[in-house]
């Protein structure tokens, strides 16, 4: 789900999150002495500013933060990532 909300006729402030089950079919992991499939659980929520500086410049700011989970107890992840682009529209 995105959801953009302008500010101004220059900008606007964008909210994002997404959900993503996977069930592996085909690789194991031993939870409690007993194999059962992989199943991970992600998510992703993202945050972005954009500014158009003249019509044809536009700036924007944007951050991500993903986050993983896994029956298999070595596999949690999280991630940050923070991204600023100027984009030129000839």
């Amino acid at each position: 789900m995105d959801y953009d909300i302008p500010l101004s006729d220059r900008s606007a402030i964008g909210i994002g999150i997404k959900h993503r089950l996977k069930y592996y079919s085909d690789r194991y992991v031993t939870v409690e002495k007993e194999d059962v499939l992989r199943r991970d659980t992600r998510w992703i929520l993202g945050l972005s500013f954009d500014y158009a500086i003249t019509r044809r410049v536009i700036t924007n700011v944007r951050y991500k933060f993903e986050a993983r989970n896994s029956n298999h107890p070595d596999k949690p992840f999280q991630a940050h990532l923070l991204d600023f682009g100027v984009f030129v529209m000839i």
